[in-house]
């Protein structure tokens, strides 16, 4: 597989390169993107390329300067420049400092780029099984989505292998729902069979890039015209923010869609299942969301709710306005009128994870939002979330956010700062090509 690195200071760019086919299907993998030169040096330090696709004009280091750096380092990489239309002298000047070829970035196209790619030489040829997969990964990955779907299908153990075996990213085990995404083109109705794959690899490329920025995700085709993704919860999350980030990414999915490929789309999300086993429930589920919805807003990501015990939105309240007060799976089920050992498994049933789990992911959540807005010490915050012993606090939430709490906040405010530094440039870039624009 090809390693492909996106260079371009433009965010609209980067993902109209990304969406604009398959990359996987035709040996290619974008590995990473970056929006200057000095950025992507750093990634190419980590990443190690085969292919870096870059833009010449960029801040802090520019296109020149970044294949002029890596001629002697890295002579195995071919520099292939995104080009705007008036930019001869410029690609001459890459060319010779090493670019191999070049593309106009305002005319993607998909078979052109591919002609580009595929002229160049490469030292190891993939295997015959990268090869096969390669080819047939979208039929690889529909089957193994349609089996999986099938209440009747019982080999369960051979299933999660396969998926395993062909590195698919998703975790069964783990706490998970599924989004179903229904699409239609808004072009010709003879529309040629041969671009039908096409613009599925498309979408499911836009899906990837939209919600992957939130989610932990992985899509599958599923029939003609849908497809299915599969989205893993999470240390930090539970299934109302899964509900949150879907419905905002949806929408900016829906965007992407309707400008870039020209289709109109429609989605619903299914509650939280654990096993592959319960797959086919979480599939229903989706496909019952779509032939309850009478008239569903363009945009609106509809959300199936089950059956859900009546007893359960009260207890999940009952905890988010009491995390500061030590109580047990005895006092919830006793707030309940429950038995304690009915409430544990009915609990965990309809939310996918234990009662004390469930206590300290929200206990967890508030922290970060603490550790996020206030100056607090890490043992006031404990016992603001109702944890007494500090030491104790530390070591839940390493285990559910994967770092200390002065780490998480350290991370935090130093991306903020470097947020708002980058929006800043980026509204400066703007501002110049605004006059530029005005000048000429």
């Amino acid at each position: 597989m090809r390693k492909i690195l996106i260079v371009d200071d433009e965010f609209l760019v980067r993902i109209g390169v990304k969406a604009l086919t398959n990359w996987e299907s035709h040996g290619y993998q974008i590995v990473g993107e970056a929006a200057s030169g000095r950025e992507a040096l750093e990634k190419i330090e980590k990443l190690r390329p085969d292919i870096v696709l870059t833009d010449l004009k960029m801040d802090e280091m520019d296109g020149f300067e970044l294949i002029a750096s890596c001629r002697k380092k890295y002579p195995k990489i071919k520099f292939i420049v995104l080009s705007v239309l008036d930019d001869a002298e410029n690609v001459k000047r890459a060319m010779k400092l090493g670019a191999v070829d070049y593309i106009f970035k305002l005319k993607l196209n998909a078979a052109e780029f591919l002609e580009i790619l595929n002229e160049q030489e490469y030292e190891e040829p993939a295997d015959e099984r990268e090869q096969f997969v390669r080819k047939n990964i979208s039929d690889i990955k529909r089957l193994l989505v349609q089996l999986a779907s099938e209440q009747e299908y019982t080999d369960y153990d051979r299933l999660v292998k396969t998926f395993e075996k062909f590195g698919f990213q998703v975790n069964f085990e783990a706490p998970y729902c599924v989004l179903m995404i229904r699409y239609a083109h808004c072009g010709r109705r003879d529309e040629r069979p041969d671009k039908a794959q096409i613009l599925e690899d498309t979408i499911e490329n836009m899906i990837r890039n939209v919600f992957g920025e939130r989610l932990t995700i992985e899509t599958y085709g599923y029939s003609e015209k849908c497809l299915v993704s599969i989205i893993n919860m999470d240390r930090q999350e539970d299934y109302e923010d899964i509900c949150e980030a879907a419905m905002e990414r949806y929408e900016a999915l829906c965007e992407y869609g309707s400008r870039y490929a020209n289709v109109e789309m429609e989605g619903a999300l299914s509650p939280c299942f654990k096993g592959i086993r319960r797959f086919s429930e979480a599939v229903f589920c989706c496909e019952k969301a779509f032939s309850l919805a009478e008239d569903p807003a363009p945009g609106a990501l509809l959300v199936y709710h089950s059956d859900t015990r009546k007893e359960i939105p009260v207890i999940k309240e009952f905890i988010r306005d009491n995390l500061s007060k030590n109580f047990t799976v005895g006092e919830a089920a006793k707030h309940c009128h429950m038995s304690e050992s009915y409430f544990a498994h009915v609990f965990k049933d309809e939310t996918g994870f234990s009662f004390m789990d469930y206590v300290n992911r929200q206990r967890m959540a508030k922290a970060r939002e603490l550790l996020k807005k206030t100056d607090m010490t890490v043992r006031e915050i404990a016992q603001a979330v109702g944890v007494e012993n500090p030491n104790y606090f530390s070591v839940v939430f390493v285990k559910l956010c994967g770092e200390s709490p002065s780490e998480y906040r350290s991370r935090y405010r130093f991306d903020v700062r470097k947020d708002k530094n980058r929006w800043k440039k980026q509204e400066k870039t703007e501002s110049e090509r605004g006059k530029r624009n005005i000048e000429d």
